[in-house]
């Protein structure tokens, strides 16, 4: 393993260099060629975060090594993330690394920089468009500063794929930004340990005082398994009434709370009811405030990885807790800000910053539109690129959203990791859950495609499972330890016959 030890990052970008060169008729591939410098006494790390604006693709990553430009490869992110740590802090050889945080920010390292040495690592963005030099002026060596001008320079592009549809380029100071209804999505916490056993009707009588815009609610269970109670946005006074009788039939307490699945499932929700069904009622939909109704409200230590995933659905993630007394914590409160509303057929969706838009599958021929609230009515798009599906951009925003649905619901996705990471390396198009790496001999190479093998493997059968879903985890899980008790059972009591003693 690795070890641990502090690694200096005292380097900086001497120069930065744009090369544009057409990719296809509608597409442009922009090189960024950094010159990396250190004054450092020792070798040197650099670490850049990159925000990626939303319809930009990583499409190419090189590291010049010994003056030799050596391409890096596609591998799964953690695999790649392991053998570069191992690599930086073991061998002290020449990795460069380039991965999502997000799916809007990318972070590029590279290792060594040495003092007084000068080392080039390029970056190749995949942008739609016709984009030229004469466009975009590098009037700084920060890349963060020149990608979010690439950014600014987008034309709103669409694109249909499947199921799905996928919009991206457009600025959201562009288009008007919309005020949306707040209202509560209470998750009960039907634990063991810590389950909600108040009053409803008091706990609501507070909440209403805490939050006096919201006058709607749906409610779901949850501990380890979720169950939808009340989902029909319901006014405050009606559910203590509807709600009280059916907790225990509904969802009997047990186990512990999950609250990272009970949150994806309760954006998902969202999306489904309020978000895909909003052109029926017309207007614009709702936006949830998510509230845990538990027995004593505490602090806790949050991992949202899987409700991330759906967190562009709502602009900004809002969570407090409650217990019976009345005490309350808010666990995460993003700043929500108003911002522009699309629509494309029957889904509606909020432009969300650093992040493509993806809408349930419409028809080829609808028109993506944005609410304008001065007139109270939905209007097209201005400059919208008419969708296409053989440009190599085309082809990389659909492999964005295969992610995008894998990383949500891996049973439900249609596509496995190593099916995408296959996609991936064909491609050169990097995606969220892999990365572009440099390694500097054959024997560090042979390590990544083993390690990478192993974790695929290993993740293969978990693609399986719809997520959320862990109930079937669970029972898949105890089976095989079912299972292994009674092989060992059995070969424990042949044992005990064949010596003579038989177990009871």
């Amino acid at each position: 393993m690795p070890r641990a030890g502090s690694v200096s990052r005292a380097v900086e970008v001497g120069k930065l260099d744009l090369r544009f060169v057409p990719s296809g008729d509608e597409s442009t591939v922009v090189t960024f060629a950094l010159t990396l410098e250190s004054n450092a006494q020792n070798a040197a790390e650099y670490l850049k975060i990159l925000p990626l604006p939303a319809g930009i693709f990583v499409n190419g990553f090189r590291l010049h090594v010994n003056n030799v430009p050596v391409l890096g490869r596609i591998f799964e992110k953690k695999t790649a993330l392991w053998v570069y740590t191992m690599i930086r802090d073991s061998e002290r050889r020449d990795p460069g690394l380039l991965f999502y945080n997000t799916p809007g920010e990318l972070e590029l390292r590279v290792f060594p920089v040495n003092p007084h040495v000068p080392a080039t690592v390029e970056i190749d963005f995949l942008v739609p468009g016709r984009i030229t030099a004469q466009n975009v002026k590098a009037q700084s060596n920060d890349p963060a500063e020149v990608l979010a001008e690439l950014g600014r320079r987008l034309q709103p592009q669409l694109v249909h794929a499947g199921r799905d549809s996928l919009a991206a380029g457009m600025v959201a100071s562009a288009l008007p930004a919309v005020p949306r209804e707040r209202y509560l999505h209470l998750i009960i916490d039907r634990s063991v340990d810590n389950g909600y056993d108040g009053d409803l009707a008091t706990s609501l009588r507070a909440l209403r005082e805490k939050f006096p815009a919201a006058r709607r609610a749906r409610v779901t269970l949850a501990n380890y398994d979720v169950a939808d109670l009340v989902m029909p946005l319901t006014t405050l006074d009606e559910l203590a009434a509807r709600v009280t009788p059916e907790l225990r039939r509904t969802l009997p307490k047990s186990g512990s709370l999950v609250l990272e699945l009970a949150l994806a499932h309760a954006l998902r929700e969202h999306r489904d009811l309020d978000l895909d069904e909003a052109s029926r009622e017309g207007g614009i939909p709702p936006q949830p405030i998510f509230v845990v109704l538990s027995r004593k409200a505490v602090p806790r230590v949050l991992e949202l990885d899987q409700a991330g995933k759906w967190s562009d659905l709502s602009a900004g993630l809002e969570l407090h807790e409650m217990g019976v007394d009345g005490a309350f914590v808010t666990h995460r409160k993003e700043l929500v800000r108003e911002t522009a509303m699309l629509r494309l057929g029957n889904s509606v969706r909020p432009l969300v910053a650093s992040a493509f838009t993806g809408f349930k599958s419409a028809d080829e021929n609808a028109a993506l539109e944005y609410w304008e609230p001065q007139t109270a009515r939905w209007l097209p798009v201005p400059g919208i690129v008419p969708p296409a599906k053989i440009t190599p951009w085309a082809r990389a925003a659909v492999l964005q959203l295969q992610h995008r649905n894998y990383a949500r619901s891996p049973g439900d996705a249609g596509v496995d990791l190593k099916t995408l990471i296959k996609a991936s390396r064909e491609s050169g198009i990097l995606f969220p859950a892999a990365s572009y790496i440099v390694a500097e001999n054959a024997a560090q190479w042979r390590m990544l495609e083993l390690s990478e093998r192993t974790k695929l493997n290993q993740n293969a059968a978990l693609d399986l499972l719809e997520t959320p879903a862990p109930p079937a985890l669970f029972i898949v899980l105890g089976f095989g330890l079912w299972l292994g008790v009674r092989r060992w059972w059995a070969g424990f009591r042949l044992v005990g016959c064949r010596s003579g003693f038989t177990p009871r």
